[in-house]
């Protein structure tokens, strides 16, 4: 699954993009602008990719393997249910939560046995992630209620 970082200086995204993408806002005070161009001016100008190895080898941990994902916990199709159905965006910022749910189970995962499931604890750990981001993702005030 691809993944895609984009940045505007508008202050609003299309409305048909917001229902594809989560968007996520700065801090646009002084303050965060003073300590950015600090810390630019203090780093070399030469990027350390001397931790790359590591990423790598941290994303590919994170992969799904035959058997992996087959059988979703019962409990979560009442999590379905509570989903403000009224909005249509719901649709795919639903498969992104499960999507993240099952990344954090893999990453919880990491040296056990296989096959992985999302567990109660993956839930919670994604919704405490995510469930800001929701909030701000929709100007209507979409987010995903807490329903445990």
């Amino acid at each position: 699954m691809p993944v895609v970082l984009s940045t505007t200086t508008d202050d609003k995204v299309y409305p048909d993009d917001e229902t594809r993408f989560l968007s996520l806002e700065v801090d646009l005070s002084p303050a965060q602008s003073r300590a950015i161009v600090r810390a630019r001016a203090r780093r070399p100008l030469i990027p350390d990719r001397s931790d790359l190895p590591v990423w790598q080898k941290a994303m590919s941990l994170l992969a799904y393997k035959k058997g992996d994902f087959e059988n979703l916990p019962e409990w979560m199709e009442y999590v379905a249910t509570k989903l403000p159905l009224d909005e249509v965006r719901v649709r795919r910022d639903w498969d992104r939560f499960l999507k993240f749910c099952g990344a954090v189970a893999l990453w919880q995962s990491f040296g056990k046995k296989r096959p992985v499931d999302i567990s109660f604890k993956d839930y919670c750990i994604a919704f405490r992630i995510l469930e800001p981001v929701f909030a701000l993702t929709n100007p209507n005030g979409f987010h995903v209620q807490k329903v445990f």
